[in-house]
This record gives C-alpha cells, structure tokens and sequence, in this order.
C-alpha cells in the first residue's frame, strides 16, 4: 500500500526509521504481544488443572488462530522463528511452573503435558471438531487430567 499512498509511505518510513527494517518490527511487535501472554497466562493457579486450562483458553480464544498461522508461515517468514522459539520456551516453563505438583510425583509426564497443551491441541478441539468452548475446555481439562495422572508408559 505504500507505493501508491503518499500517507502510507510516509507511515512505512516513519516504521523503517524506528525499527530499521522488516524484521526488527516483527520482532518488536512480537514481543510485546507475548509479554502481554505470559503476564495473562502466569494467572494460572500452580496444581489446579480445570483452572489452568480455563487461563490457556483465555489465551488461545485470543491468539491461538494467529498463532497457528505464524507457524504455518515460517518456512517462508523467518523472521518469525525468533518468536515462535521464544513463545515455546516460555510455554514449558508455564507447564513446569503450572503443573509443578502433577510433575513432581511423575516427572515422565512433561512432554505428554507439553503437547496437549499445545496451541494445535486447542485447534483441533475448537476448529477441527467445532466443540463449543465449554465443551472444549472439559475436553481438554480432562485430557491434562488422564495425561497428569497416568503412571509412567
């Protein structure tokens, strides 16, 4: 749009002049996003699984669909992948931190948590199977339960 719109050139070089380039804009507005999430997603009470995941739906209700797609493009938009390491570092320290007592007692259980929690679970659910949120989140709430509790396969 900037090559035909005196205004949105104007604006475009006012973004090149702060943020230098593509890239760094990405970055930036990633970044901002994200500390918005973790200050949300840090709401969640540690140990209390039907609570933790009401907090992730909260999340994912308002970001999982761009989330999905900014995986989807990094292949051909590397400036995302910055980001999206980021994003699921922070995801496993929100897991260990959150089910810090399911994990004490079966340690094996992190990865199972780390992918059922994940953004392409809430996907499923919410887009691929069309539940309704509640029942989404009953769904997913007890599949934290069952993958929590489940002795060592």
């Amino acid at each position: 749009p900037g090559r035909h719109c005196p205004r949105c050139r104007s604006f475009d070089q006012t973004l090149l002049r702060v943020f230098g380039n593509r890239g760094a804009l990405v970055e930036a507005a990633a970044t901002e996003a994200w500390r918005r999430v973790v200050d949300q997603r840090s709401a969640a009470p540690i140990g209390d699984v039907a609570a933790s995941v009401k907090v992730l739906f909260i999340h994912y209700e308002t970001y999982g669909d761009r989330l999905v797609q900014a995986r989807a493009r990094e292949s051909v938009t590397p400036e995302l992948s910055p980001g999206l390491r980021r994003a699921q570092a922070d995801h496993r320290r929100w897991v260990v931190r959150t089910y810090r007592p399911q994990l004490a007692e079966r340690p094996e259980a992190l990865n199972r948590l780390l992918a059922v929690t994940d953004v392409y679970t809430w996907k499923v659910l919410r887009r691929d199977l069309e539940l309704d949120r509640k029942e989404a989140e009953a769904t997913l709430t007890a599949m934290v339960r069952a993958v929590a509790e489940a002795g060592a396969a």
